[in-house]
Formats: C-alpha cells, structure tokens, sequence
C-alpha cells in the first residue's frame, strides 16, 4: 500500500469519545441479517450491497476495485459467493501463465498472489461446505506461499513450536542493522490469515520492527490444531526458543497484536508471559457473553463453525471463558486498544470499557467510523500501533522510573503519527 504525502498532525487521540447515535439501530437492524434477508438483498442489487468495510478489506488484498465490483455483480445469492470468486481466481491465474511465457516474473508472482487472495475471499461467507472451504483455504495459503520469493523474497515460512504440534507463521525480518530490532508477533482474527496480514504491515517494518505473521489454532494452515480456546495463552513460547538462536531479534523487545479474538488472546499472552514488551488489540472483545446472543445470525454461524458447536448453551458457555475481567487485573505492562465507533460485531463499548478496566498504562485509540477489524483504516491504525510499539520499545521500565509519565510519553508516539489516506497499491 502506498504512503500517501503527511498532513498536519491530527488532533491527540484523546479527545472526547461521542457514541454513535444510531449504534442501537444498527445492532437491531444486523440481527435481521440472516441468509433469506441477505439473498433477497442480493437478487435485488446483486453483492456489491456488501458493507463498505467488506469492500476496504478486499481492496487492502490488493483486488483492483473494478475486478471487485464486476464479480460482486455477479452474485445474486450467497451460495453463489464462492464460485464467483474461485472463477476470478482462475483469471488471475491465467494471468499469472501468460506472464510467465512472456518471462515477466515480478508481475506473474503478483497475479499469482492475487488469485490466493481471491481463493480467501472466497471462503469469507458463511454456510460453504467444508470441502470447498478446505480446498479454498489451502489453495489461498499455497499460492501466496508460492508467490512469496519473487513479491517478497526477505519473508520466510517458519514453523512456530507449540504444545504436541507447530503453528505456521511468516517472519518477515527487520532492517539489516548492526543492533537487534524488536519483533511484533501478529495473531489473526476469526478469518484473517497471516497471508493476508502481509497486505497490512508495511508501516510496522517501515518503523524498523520485523514482523512474524502466526496462524492461531482453528484459523487458516492452523484449522487442524482445533479451535481456539482462551487457555492457548502460551502461543509464543515457541516464539521466544526460537529467539534464542535467532540473534536478528532483541528478545527484550517482542511485542505483540492480535485482530478481534486475536487481541483477546494477545491480552492472556501479555499477562501469562513476562517477557512480553506489551500488547496491542483490534476490536478486541472483552465480556463476549454479555451480547453473543445479539449478534447476526451470519456472524453466529460463523462462530458455531469456528468452536464446531451448534448448541446455543455450548457456544454461550465459550463466550464466558473468553472473559477478560479476570485477566486485566494481573497486567501492569503497557497495552494499546484500538477501537471502532461503528463496529457491529463487537460492541464499541468494549473497547472502552476494556481500556478503563486496564487502567492507566493502557493508550486507546478510538476511530469513530470505523467498523470492525477497522478493515476500512488499515493503514492509519497499523501506523499507530508501529509508533506504540517502537516507543514502548525503546522506552521500556526500570521499575524505577516513573510509570505515569512513562506511559505517557508511549501515548504521545500517537500524536507523531502523519495522517493518512487510505490509498490502496495494487503492489504488495
């Protein structure tokens, strides 16, 4: 994604938060979204009716929007999602074959990028059989890997150590130089993968940070490992043997961001491991089961797929587990939540209240329009967190100092951040 020239300094992210008046209205209206309601949409005025962060998702992929919007119009139903995105995957690779006769391999390895990419999207709707959602999900990871050497021949494919098995990631390393860097460790959502993580972290390795991209149990290469669970709060052990031998990296300065459930998690690693510089969180929920009977029915589905559950109770009983009112208490370590105004996945209030019950060494960062995953401000709030994260690196506790004003000047790399516009490349 390309950097768009600096504006002046936006205002500090602690201005007043305004609550989105139509929030009531909003959650009310997503409860009605189930497959006849969204099908009966789609005949009327085909999938391009699809939320604009959806679209912002898809174009942070790197899909041109003309190619997005021509196979949106092509869907009239939502068991028609996958085939029109498989078929535009199969553009693209044959794209990719007639680059390669012409010996062009940069732009082959980008076509070829780009139908994995179509392959994920393919399988981002809910109620496709799992089959076709194993086939989508593999072919997304293989071509993206495959395509990797040529689009971004510095990113290895590693095998994190965990428990009785191995997590797939994707270190990208930091700058060649002669002092270590520090590491943020990128934990995905409910269906965000690490491949498309890459599309998102260029302002992390542009502030000197080498990045390592994790699949978590049950969400991408990792589906086999099970589903997530909220004791899988050792994710990166492995992580840290690994660093033992691996002298790139300031084993001091490893950090860590996880995107919707991914930041819950983040949450339990930063409080289960020491070691850890501190913890970012996207969305992230904090007493799921106080609305997880509120949410769509599609985004319920989506859940009971997830935990392999179709029972009401069941699925309650896991919301409760993900609870973070226990966990908060025992983190004294800095934390960044970036929140969205408009999310109707996860309450806004979330955040806030998560933000409160942390207490002092936690910075939030609140987007007012922004929706879930903030799909919509990629590039603004990954801005954020790479300044946060390479302050609380840098400027870490003595556990003499003075954490207030510590904490503070973590909060402040906020306000150095240029405003951006979301201006997607087409080139990773």
């Amino acid at each position: 994604m390309s950097e768009a020239p600096a504006r002046p300094a936006p205002e500090p992210r602690t201005q007043t938060l305004r609550p989105w008046s139509r929030e009531p209205d909003a959650w009310r209206w997503a409860r009605r979204l189930d497959r006849r309601y969204v099908n009966a949409l789609f005949r009327l005025r085909s999938a391009t009716v699809i939320p604009a962060t959806f679209k912002a998702r898809i174009r942070a992929m790197g899909i041109p929007a003309d190619i997005m919007e021509e196979t949106l119009r092509e869907i009239r139903r939502l068991d028609q999602w996958a085939n029109a995105w498989i078929e535009t995957a199969q553009r693209f690779l044959g794209d990719y074959r007639r680059q390669i006769s012409g010996s062009q391999r940069a732009d082959a390895a980008q076509a070829r990028m780009l139908a994995g990419y179509c392959y994920h999207i393919a399988q981002l709707v809910p109620g496709i059989d799992e089959r076709t959602q194993e086939h989508c999900s593999a072919t997304s990871a293989a071509l993206v890997r495959q395509a990797l050497p040529d689009v971004l021949p510095q990113a290895r494919r590693i095998d994190i150590p965990w428990r009785n098995s191995a997590l797939p990631a994707i270190l990208i390393p930091g700058p060649d130089t002669p002092e270590p860097t520090g590491l943020v460790v990128v934990l995905n959502g409910t269906s965000t993968t690490k491949e498309e993580h890459l599309r998102w972290i260029g302002a992390i390795t542009g502030a000197g940070l080498a990045t390592l991209l994790l699949d978590m149990p049950g969400v991408g290469e990792s589906r086999a490992l099970g589903r997530p669970e909220a004791d899988q709060m050792d994710l990166l052990d492995g992580v840290f043997d690994l660093l033992h031998g691996y002298h790139a990296i300031d084993a001091r300065k490893v950090g860590v961001l996880g995107i919707s459930l991914g930041g819950n998690l983040a949450l339990r690693c930063l409080a289960y491991d020491r070691r850890i510089a501190g913890a970012a969180m996207v969305t992230p929920p904090y007493e799921p089961a106080r609305w997880i009977d509120r949410v769509s029915p599609l985004i319920r589905e989506e859940m009971q797929h997830l935990f392999k559950t179709d029972d009401a109770d069941e699925l309650r009983r896991i919301a409760e587990s993900f609870s973070l009112q226990d966990v908060t208490a025992h983190i004294q370590r800095p934390t960044l939540i970036l929140g969205a105004g408009r999310d109707t996945v996860v309450p806004p209030s979330e955040s806030t209240r998560l933000a409160a019950a942390l207490g002092p060494l936690s910075t939030l960062a609140w987007y007012p329009n922004g929706g879930h995953a903030l799909y919509g401000e990629i590039p603004a709030w990954t801005a954020d967190a790479a300044y946060w994260f390479r302050a609380v690196q840098q400027r870490q506790s003595t556990r003499v100092d003075d954490l207030g004003r510590l904490a503070q000047s973590w909060r402040e790399a906020l306000n150095e951040v240029p405003e951006r516009d979301v201006d997607w490349d087409e080139d990773l």
